[in-house]
């Protein structure tokens, strides 16, 4: 499978990802500054998004928190700070609403001690 992290772009409008080849795609049938998936205009503005995200996180968004998490753990500037520890919080909040990637993001954390005191075992039993 083709590496989604390289491959593809995350639409904070409907929290979808949309492989490159969609997006080109779409850009062929005259599908332009519109999401590929939901057709809402494309906010080019971060703050807009992060507000978006923040606001499905609020409402439980599964996806939106893990998102959120996934930005805790890369760091955004002066949007969002970095913090492992907030990220892993974020992905157990979004595993117990049943993101199966949330899951395998506290597996990883758990098994590599990243942002968390290392435990493979704990880490092994998220991907179960």
């Amino acid at each position: 499978p083709i590496p989604t992290e390289e491959h593809s772009t995350f639409n904070t409008c409907c929290m979808k990802l949309v492989c490159h080849g969609c997006v080109y795609a779409a850009s062929k049938m005259g599908i332009d500054n519109k999401c590929e998936f939901c057709r809402t205009p494309v906010v080019s503005c971060d703050e807009a998004n992060l507000a978006s995200v923040k606001a499905r996180a609020q409402r439980k968004d599964p996806v939106a928190i893990m998102h959120l998490g996934d930005l805790h753990r890369h760091g955004r500037g002066a949007l969002v700070s970095s913090s492992m520890s907030r990220a892993v919080e974020l992905w157990t909040e979004a595993a117990n609403l049943g993101s199966a990637d949330a899951y395998c993001r506290l597996g990883v954390a758990y098994s590599y001690g990243n942002g968390v005191e290392q435990d493979v075992e704990r880490g092994v039993s998220f991907y179960e």
